[in-house]
């Protein structure tokens, strides 16, 4: 808790006529009544303060005591200039956008990475009901040739210097095209290995294909994770997640899940969620044996619009407080489940960055899983060097700036959400260069985090 205690360093600022330190609050202060004190956390730092109210009056004028104004300034709440501020973001956006990100996956390090998400088919064995392909052309499987131009872009990408590339396969049933996705795989493989680059495959699957013979050819690689999906309560996966011939592949999906169970894969489970009551559900999972699979939901509508990891963790209006209950009762149970991807954590959208992409069967390349398929958006297609011959629409991609969107840069939250989701903008704004809101109660999201949950329970404090 910041308090008045005696100043540490020498505090840079101007002075009043009483001697009082001058200093600027932040911008991007985001502050949360709390009984008599207020929380305070700074979205471009990720400093944490609880603070009493002479400290709040403090922090709202701008100028104080030192000893109150050092203890402010120390986690940037109070600041000498605000200008600093906007070049931090604008530097920090660039760097995001041209350098591949230094991350990890599951608690190991990965170095510099590269994401590429090859979409290999857009057929599929099922038919559900909600499936983009009810309202789209897209179809086919990708050709060789397509396989051999993506290998070759994805050279490029090692070339960059990179330590790790990034591999989602996705369909359609990926299954459906498994020669053309085990020679990417296999071909990557040799490449990476020549280059000394870590190759990591992600597989997306409705898990109705995959038996014991194919997670054998999958294990010479590295997989870090083979996702399923399925619906939950369990009538609606009978009903919605159906075979051609309307019967329900709910059987033929856990045989699935068990199959890489059993071979001691990771195993993450989407369960798109129609309505508070699953927990019987997760139980018939659990009594079948599926024990160590990390669980995410979901929701769906018929054309998944947005980008799935943050549709499926917030999704639209109201749904906020579905997950918020439904998490709370299954960790409750004991199921492992997978931490939320945003709130206060989320960041800028991959798709604006330049080591993220998505090739689709036919060779074009996009920067956004939600728009595969409408030529419109694709940022451009790869020759026969693996080169991408970019479009308009990739400079307008990359050309997003939420600095220079008004709503946006006034916002306390552009720091962490970097302007939201391109794909939302585009698609109720009809551009790129406008908001694209996420539906987050962030106030929620600050009363998350362990640190204030800690502070509250010791101090026995209730919030509304």
């Amino acid at each position: 808790m910041v308090s008045r205690k005696e100043a540490s360093r020498q505090v840079q600022g101007g002075k009043d006529c009483l001697g009082l330190i001058i200093m600027q609050r932040s911008k991007y202060c985001f502050i949360i009544p709390c009984k008599e004190e207020y929380l305070v956390y700074n979205t471009i730092n990720g400093s944490l303060a609880v603070i009493d109210s002479e400290t709040y009056d403090v922090l709202m004028a701008g100028k104080g005591p030192p000893e109150v104004v050092d203890a402010l300034s120390q986690q940037r709440l109070l600041i000498e200039d605000a200008c600093q501020e906007m070049d931090m973001v604008q530097a920090s956006l660039e760097e995001k956008k041209w350098r591949p990100p230094s991350t990890g996956y599951r608690g190991s390090p990965l170095g510099r990475v590269a994401f590429l998400n090859f979409i290999i088919t857009h057929e599929c064995n099922l038919n559900c009901s909600y499936c983009y392909r009810n309202s789209s052309t897209c179809s086919g499987h990708m050709s060789q040739n397509v396989a051999e131009r993506g290998i070759a872009f994805a050279e490029n990408q090692i070339a960059s210097d990179i330590d790790t590339l990034f591999v989602s396969f996705y369909g359609g049933e990926p299954f459906l095209n498994q020669e053309r996705m085990a020679f990417i795989a296999e071909t990557l493989q040799e490449v990476c290995n020549e280059a000394g680059v870590s190759l990591l495959i992600k597989l997306f699957t409705n898990g109705t294909l995959l038996t014991a013979e194919q997670l054998d050819q999958l294990s010479q690689f590295t997989v870090a994770d083979i996702h399923i999906t399925l619906d939950a309560p369990e009538r609606y996966h009978h009903t919605r997640r159906v075979f051609h011939d309307g019967t329900s592949s709910l059987q033929s999906v856990v045989q699935g899940a068990h199959c890489v169970e059993d071979r001691g894969m990771n195993l993450i489970l989407r369960i798109n969620i129609w309505e508070d009551n699953i927990i019987p559900f997760l139980e018939m999972l659990r009594g079948a044996g599926l024990e160590k699979a990390h669980i995410y939901f979901g929701t769906v509508t018929p054309r998944m619009d947005y980008c799935t990891h943050y549709y499926s963790s917030y999704g639209y209006p109201g749904t906020s407080d579905l997950f918020s209950e439904v998490m709370g009762m299954v960790i409750h149970k004991g199921f492992t489940i997978l931490p939320f991807g945003i709130g206060v954590y989320f960041s800028l959208c991959a798709g604006v960055t330049d080591w993220f992409h998505i090739i689709d069967v036919d060779g074009r390349v996009y920067k956004c899983m939600s728009l595969v398929g409408d030529a419109r958006y694709a940022a451009g297609s790869l020759d026969s060097r693996g080169s991408l011959k970019k479009t308009p629409a990739y400079y307008s991609w990359m050309a997003r700036n939420p600095l220079i969107i008004s709503e946006c840069k006034n916002c306390v939250m552009l720091p962490r959400c970097m302007g939201g989701c391109p794909a939302i903008a585009l698609r109720e704004k009809g551009t790129l260069d406008a908001p694209g809101c996420f539906t987050v109660d962030f106030t929620r999201q600050v009363y998350g985090l362990p640190q204030v949950k800690t502070y509250i329970s010791r101090h026995k404090e209730g919030h509304e």
